[in-house]
């Protein structure tokens, strides 16, 4: 990780004993939720991080069921767990809710399934009936309190979550564009700064890498995603309201404040 012109913004990173699975962020409170799985051992945890100050707020939560679950969200402070209806399926049951901040487990769930989040609620359907009847879940108590209704109030949210688009080759700032790269090129802008993810062949290998530049294009941040990349993919990275979030060799978290 290289600062070059803003050795005043700080940034902080945590490494997890895991590949680093999925992200998802409570822009309510600022708090990304993480799912880590490590193959080898078929175990999985879950870490939440205040994004304003770095800390880690709890790490390593195990489900007594190891592998086969998974987290559905995260929001207004509660963290949603999920585990599967059988080892073969990717149909989700049950719903395991936990504060985001502490970790503790505030209920669980094993009739329902998860379905929508909504303020302070979510929707949810009883997993064994049928047709499916969905009720709205109080995320706090897990107490059934209405049967859901139909609302645009989740497709209506405005989320501060920028994903990278495609980016041109003519689009590079001039430093980048006598580089041996691939043409996968993803871009994202905030205020007067502009992200850049790149393949770039290396001695024999492909290196993907980010760069952010400011308004003059000039360098001031740069850092390895991952060496040595065997499959290029896109979404390498993320913005959210001032953070620059992205995953490092897989199994760090690295949050820049742009």
């Amino acid at each position: 990780m290289t600062l070059l012109k803003d050795n005043l913004n700080t940034h902080f990173s945590k490494v997890f004993d895991g590949l680093i699975w999925k992200i998802v962020i409570d822009e309510k409170n600022d708090i990304a939720a993480i799912e880590i799985r490590e193959p080898k051992t078929k175990s999985a945890q879950f870490s939440c991080i205040d994004l304003k100050s770095g800390n880690v707020l709890f790490d390593n939560l195990k489900l007594q069921e190891p592998w086969f679950c998974g987290m559905e969200t995260i929001s207004d402070g509660v963290l949603l767990l999920h585990l599967y209806v059988a080892d073969t399926s990717p149909e989700h049951s049950a719903v395991l809710a936990y504060d985001a901040r502490s970790g503790k487990q505030l209920w669980e769930n094993y009739n329902l399934t998860f379905s929508q989040t909504q303020a302070n609620s979510f929707k949810a359907f009883h997993t064994r009936i049928e047709p499916r009847k969905f009720i709205s879940v109080d995320k706090f108590t897990g107490i059934e309190i209405a049967a859901a209704k139909t609302t645009n109030a989740e497709t209506d949210f405005t989320t501060a979550i920028k994903v990278p688009q495609p980016v041109s080759p003519d689009q590079l700032p001039s430093t980048l564009k006598s580089g041996d790269f691939t043409d996968i090129i993803e871009g994202a802008a905030y205020a007067d700064k502009k992200i850049l993810s790149l393949y770039i062949n290396e001695n024999q290998l492909v290196t993907n890498k980010i760069f952010v530049f400011n308004n003059e294009n000039e360098l001031i941040f740069e850092d390895i995603l991952r060496s040595d990349v065997q499959k290029q993919g896109f979404d390498t990275f993320f913005v959210y309201k001032n953070y620059l979030l992205y995953i490092k060799n897989r199994t760090e978290f690295v949050s820049y404040f742009l």
